[in-house]
């Protein structure tokens, strides 16, 4: 007798192979993303098997119709889940429904994704959900079409639904399976702000732009105009002042943090060449990224806008976006602005927005293929033949002028041969992962101090002003050290700023203010003694450098931190919930939640004590809702293009 002649029994083996392929790709998920349980991440799992199965029920069962139509849906669903894992490893943020727009960008991410690829991934990820597949759509005709099955992931949906309305947060959402996620953020996206408290917020934002986007009063005030709500106008009552000319070459270093340099009190240092810089330099601390891509710390520097949660970056999703940048405003005043890279000058679109915003000429791999051999380092030609390019071109170049140039080698996965890996400190004693990484910034301080070493030779170099400062943190840190989620934070998005002027246009030494790459565009303006309508939402380093209304916002995918002074606000995503909580207020240890504000003592790069602070997002005084209408109202401006007309 057949094991399965029973009916029910037969039935009960049909819909295992209906439910199991939706129900593997979550459980996949949910254990690779660490996920504790909740109410939506069970919702969400449901969900998506549901839909899945009922879409197999309701597709004709014409073989040959059925079979590819089901095969190829099934094979992109997989394809989602593996990725959307891979990118978390990649970026430690979570990716959007339209990052299928950016498929073109993916070739640099080929050694990239190959070190993250685990072997879980092949066998969970992809051959047992291929075989539940397979099974599901051999037996699905076997399977009586039941209306119960439709209400039943109508009446999940609508779960979901409420859910979300009445969250207490309502664009945070659950990860844990990526394509209800993924579909659910980009219904969000369009519909949220309907959510009162999200248009409450906004307004509150409106009726207050200087107390949540505060300006240097005594050089600008706000145009007060209803489609540009940023957008400021030189103070009329302000003192004239000479307009400085010399050229400005904004170096941005890849990963490069300010926890390995000896000039923010690294022991060893493993920058050796610009620490030597930075002792004739004006050194700013301490200084902060403002996110975790190098397009998204470009927008940055060169516009001084922040990024808005859960998007793809500036560049890409709003390339004509009104903004009036810095390489826009230099360019009115005739210099020549450049950017400088080898990699491709069209990945992220970079080319497509500094184009539109101020860039007339761009170099990059292709101008290296043209001057002869170069050797590669991780995704594009090392460092030297970089600035060895960067020096031909800014020789030659219009002056004055404004470049700025990208470093690249100390790009991750750090797998090559450097060649400065015969010179490296003690290093050993690490990870591999951190010993890597360690190798990828020596060899970036080599490079990046041999250029500027190189380019005293010119006498245009007299008067110029160097900038240099890091895109971007990365998330690896040195093992045995027992760090808290706190410093780990504060490790990863603190960078270096150094501004070298070889003509002594300004002073050299510390100076002591709390910054960000937001600030970068505004400073240099500030330094050249121009001021001219922007919308920037950093100011200029140079001023009131103890003013308590200074703060930086830090935007990481579906997270963000905030500092004011010396008070502290993280609101982060799931995946830091298996983090060391130790060095966190008492509230935070009890709930295990990331979502927690404190007071710092002294520098939180080395470890010093917190005290806790209230954390009511229902308070409209207190910094966690600041932050939290902040990011809201960045969305907003975005969103409808608000910023500067």
């Amino acid at each position: 007798m057949s094991l399965f002649s029973d009916k029910r029994a037969k039935t009960l083996f049909d819909l295992v192979g209906l439910f199991g392929f939706g129900l593997s790709l979550g459980v996949y998920a949910w254990v690779e993303l660490g996920e504790a349980f909740s109410v939506l991440h069970l919702l969400d799992l449901c969900t998506f098997s549901l839909a899945f199965a009922l879409v197999l029920l309701t597709l004709p069962r014409r073989r040959w119709f059925k079979i590819p139509l089901a095969g190829l849906l099934g094979v992109v669903l997989i394809l989602i889940h593996v990725g959307f894992l891979l990118y978390f490893r990649f970026y430690q943020s979570w990716p959007y429904l339209d990052i299928i727009a950016d498929y073109k960008d993916a070739e640099g991410l080929g050694s990239s994704l190959l070190k993250l690829t685990t072997w879980a991934d092949l066998i969970f990820g992809l051959a047992i959900p291929s075989l539940f597949l397979a099974w599901a759509i051999r037996r699905t005709s076997a399977i009586p079409r039941r209306p119960a099955l439709p209400m039943i992931a109508v009446a999940f949906l609508a779960a979901e639904v409420v859910f979300e309305i009445f969250s207490a947060y309502p664009y945070r959402r659950a990860e844990n399976e990526p394509m209800m996620y993924l579909l659910r953020d980009h219904a969000m996206a369009y519909v949220g702000d309907w959510l009162p408290v999200r248009k409450a917020s906004i307004a509150r934002v409106d009726r207050q732009i200087e107390r949540y986007f505060p300006l240097d009063a005594d050089l600008y005030r706000y145009d007060r105009k209803p489609n540009a709500r940023l957008r400021k106008i030189p103070a009329p009552d302000r003192p004239p002042r000479e307009m400085l000319r010399p050229n400005i070459i904004l170096i941005v270093l890849e990963s490069m943090r300010a926890y390995e340099f000896g000039l923010y009190g690294a022991a060893p240092s493993f920058t050796p060449r610009l620490d030597q810089l930075g002792e004739r330099s004006l050194v700013f601390e301490p200084f902060y990224g403002n996110t975790y891509q190098t397009g998204r710390a470009e927008c940055a520097a060169n516009c001084s806008v922040y990024e808005s949660l859960r998007s793809r970056s500036i560049f890409v999703r709003f390339p004509k976006l009104k903004v009036n940048c810095l390489p826009d405003i230099l360019r009115a005043r005739g210099y020549h602005t450049l950017w400088i890279n080898s990699y491709f000058a069209g990945f992220s679109n970079a080319r497509g927005f500094l184009g539109a915003h101020g860039i007339e000429e761009f170099r990059d791999w292709a101008d290296i293929r043209k001057n002869g051999r170069y050797r590669r380092i991780g995704w594009g030609p090392s460092d030297d033949d970089l600035y060895r390019m960067a020096t031909g071109v800014l020789a030659h170049s219009r002056q004055p002028f404004y470049a700025e140039v990208l470093s690249l080698s100390n790009h991750f996965p750090y797998t090559q041969t450097y060649p400065t890996d015969a010179n490296l400190p003690e290093h050993r004693h690490y990870s591999d992962e951190y010993a890597d990484y360690l190798r990828g910034i020596f060899y970036t301080d080599a490079a990046v101090g041999k250029f500027i070493a190189g380019l005293q030779r010119y006498p245009w170099f007299k008067n110029t002003i160097v900038v240099v400062t890091g895109d971007h943190g990365q998330l690896f840190y040195p093992d045995g050290q027992g760090l808290t989620m706190p410093q780990r934070q504060e490790i990863f998005y603190r960078l270096p700023l150094l501004i070298y002027s070889p003509g002594g246009l300004l002073p050299t030494g510390r100076r002591h203010v709390l910054g960000s790459q937001m600030d970068i565009a505004p400073t240099i303006m500030d330094l050249l003694g121009l001021e001219a309508p922007n919308a920037f939402m950093g100011r200029s380093l140079l001023r009131a450098p103890d003013d308590p209304t200074r703060y930086v916002m830090m935007i990481h995918g579906d997270e963000w931190n905030i500092r004011r002074g010396d008070e502290y606000c993280y609101d982060l995503q799931a995946h830091w919930r298996d983090a060391d909580y130790r060095g966190l207020p008492a509230s935070a240890l009890a709930e295990r939640s990331p979502r927690t504000c404190f007071r710092a003592a002294g520098d939180l790069l080395h470890d010093p004590a917190i005290t806790p602070l209230p954390v009511s997002p229902d308070a409209p005084d207190s910094l966690f809702s600041y932050g939290q209408e902040l990011v809201l109202y960045i969305r907003y401006l975005l969103k409808n293009n608000l910023i500067y007309r």
